[in-house]
């Protein structure tokens, strides 16, 4: 018994209707999606009306007339005024002097502090140089004075 091959036409026609559909209802969510965000006067960009249309950006992109729309109605838009704030929320020029200066005598504690540091650091080094037995005391260290070593 020999088989004879088939020639089998095959019926593609349902699948490409059915792509087609699924193509329309995406264009026009997306269609949707930009009247929505009109409407509501949303900022529109690329991010904002695929999330609205449940899209991928990528798909955006790859419709010149989505896309080219997309940037249309940028570009339209305002840009966004900056925030105002308040005079009395504002910090006053008294407040921020009084916090320069704050800072300012801290940056010298810490200089001085660090100076003295180094000061003893340095005194240190040369009682571990000499071999001498150094004192016992931080502030003996700090006393003591390096032009006479």
């Amino acid at each position: 018994m020999t088989r004879q091959a088939k020639n089998w036409t095959r019926n593609v026609e349902g699948l490409r209707t059915t792509a087609q559909k699924r193509a329309d209802a995406t264009r026009s969510r997306v269609e949707e999606a930009l009247q929505l965000l009109l409407r509501e006067q949303r900022l529109i960009n690329f991010s904002s009306v695929a999330q609205t249309a449940q899209v991928s950006t990528a798909w955006l992109y790859q419709h010149d007339d989505i896309k080219q729309r997309i940037v249309h109605l940028r570009g339209q838009q305002s840009p966004k005024p900056k925030t105002w704030v308040p005079p009395q929320v504002r910090a006053s020029d008294v407040s921020k002097d009084h916090v320069i200066r704050t800072l300012s005598e801290r940056l010298k504690r810490v200089e001085a502090e660090n100076e003295a540091l180094r000061k003893a650091l340095k005194v240190a080094w040369g009682y571990k140089i000499s071999g001498e037995m150094p004192p016992n005391s931080l502030k003996a260290l700090l006393d003591h004075d390096i032009s006479s070593s």
